[in-house]
């Protein structure tokens, strides 16, 4: 049997957007309690939820730990963007409403080059991009 509904990435999870609407606390539960479900298979997307969550890590998106954070990779705006909404997980030790996943932001990550773009910080919810960090000489 092949389900490509949710898989653990990091300390992220990771789930399909079909698979988000209207069963978030079941397809959590049922990813969590079976030690997780294989990932994606398509190595594009997972690139993007890898560097999504590097973003959030590095460029400090938000607050909540990683681990209470589900990546759901959602489309994008041409062939080599991919988006991928970041969402929070409510379950009993991230707290919240666990019929609930509100979407934080998104990420917009362009596979040719690398650019990275974010609404996490836009009042207007434009995504604007996210700067390389500055490396300071030792």
């Amino acid at each position: 049997m092949t389900m490509s509904v949710a898989a653990r990435t990091g300390n992220i999870e990771m789930a399909s957007v079909p698979a988000l609407v209207g069963f978030v606390p079941l397809l959590v539960s049922f990813a969590l309690g079976f030690g997780g479900i294989p990932a994606m298979a398509d190595p594009s997307t997972e690139r993007a939820v890898d560097q999504a969550r590097t973003a959030i890590q590095q460029h400090h998106l938000t607050e909540r730990p990683l681990e209470c954070l589900v990546l759901v990779p959602a489309s994008g705006t041409s062939p080599d963007v991919r988006t991928v909404d970041v969402r929070e997980k409510h379950d009993s030790s991230c707290g919240g409403d666990p019929a609930t996943s509100p979407r934080l932001f998104s990420v917009e990550v362009n596979l040719r080059t690398g650019a990275l773009s974010s609404d996490a910080r836009s009042p207007t919810g434009e995504m604007e991009p996210l700067r390389p960090k500055a490396v300071t000489p030792r």
